[in-house]
């Protein structure tokens, strides 16, 4: 099991994972350094808690992808996400889904006619 202060910052970072906080604002918060977060996200996650927020945050993207209005736009919702090169976006967003945030969006609005 992770120590309370790999959860809680878990925790913090899903719930702000739309405004990106630092990571050492982050460990502050929760009274450890920057490093002792990082090591003990790689330790007992194996990953960075910058890659855990970018999940997040790609999660949050596509959730709001398949429920946004048609009106709204793709570029519109990812900057709300903080995604400002698209090029990037479309790229990190394929490999962790299999499509383009194009195809969700699509797929999405073909449910949401029937």
């Amino acid at each position: 099991a992770a120590p309370g202060y790999v959860r809680r910052a878990e925790e913090i970072l899903a719930a702000e994972a739309r405004e990106a906080p630092a990571i050492g604002a982050v460990a502050q918060r929760l009274g450890v350094s920057a490093r002792t977060l990082s090591e003990g996200f790689r330790r007992f996650r194996g990953i960075s808690p910058r890659d855990f927020l970018a999940a997040r945050r790609l999660e949050g993207l596509r959730a709001e992808l398949q429920s946004a209005p048609p009106e709204r736009a793709i570029a519109e919702i990812a900057s709300g996400w903080g995604f400002a090169n698209f090029g990037a976006l479309a790229g990190h967003y394929r490999r962790r889904f299999g499509e383009l945030p194009s195809q969700t969006r699509a797929r999405a609005q073909t449910r949401t006619r029937r």
